[in-house]
């Protein structure tokens, strides 16, 4: 496969719970014509998320559901054209507040998905959870199955979650990467693919948010 049908694998929008926004190509397409292009045409690394909420499905586990949209910086293209696994971790956890900042987790429920392109076959593999893995045509299927939210079983229909204080987090997780790009990713801004701790609203909370009618 050559760089530039790659890279035009990248621009393939498909989805409703996953948006791969990626500038790469149209920054190559800059730089072989016009050599003093603007460094803000540069793509960045970025990952967010949007509206998480947590409800009970009709079967009675609790499902999270959430849009993501992600960006790849040159650098991760670079490292996923030459077969480096990313590592993506998904965390959802519930705290009780104790005094003032302080909180004790008492619910966590993570998910581990390895993504790999192999260069010979031309397919991205994915493995989520030690499961068999999967394999893609195209990387932006592959990253939404590493990252996808919504519809996500994470917690019995017996956990309670009344008075806790729900949170969600995606990121790349670096330490999982080789030992001699660990240096580059943990001091450029190229590596940095991380939700953060974003809130998340429960069935509950979004009744009483939206006037009873909670979430569709």
């Amino acid at each position: 496969m050559s760089r530039r049908a790659f890279l035009g694998q990248l621009l393939r929008w498909s989805g409703q719970s996953l948006a791969l926004a990626f500038l790469g190509r149209r920054a190559v397409q800059a730089s072989d014509s016009d050599s003093g292009s603007s460094a803000t045409e540069t793509p960045v690394a970025s990952l967010t998320l949007g509206d998480p909420h947590l409800v009970r499905s009709p079967e009675g586990p609790w499902v999270l559901s959430g849009n993501v949209n992600v960006s790849l910086s040159l650098a991760l293209v670079a490292a996923i054209e030459r077969g480096v696994t990313l590592q993506f971790e998904s965390v959802f956890r519930a705290q009780r507040r104790r005094f003032l900042w302080l909180r004790e987790t008492v619910y966590e429920h993570r998910r581990v998905a390895l993504l790999t392109f192999h260069p010979i076959t031309r397919f991205f593999r994915v493995r989520r959870d030690g499961n068999a893995p999967q394999t893609f045509v195209d990387l932006t299927e592959a990253l939404r199955h590493c990252l996808v939210v919504r519809g996500w079983q994470v917690a019995p229909a017996e956990q309670v979650f009344e008075g806790l204080d729900l949170s969600l987090r995606l990121r790349l997780d670096k330490t999982a990467l080789p030992k001699p790009l660990q240096i580059s990713a943990f001091t450029t801004s190229d590596w940095n693919l991380s939700t953060g701790w974003v809130p998340v609203i429960s069935e509950a909370a979004a009744a009483a948010r939206y006037g009873g009618h909670g979430l569709s």
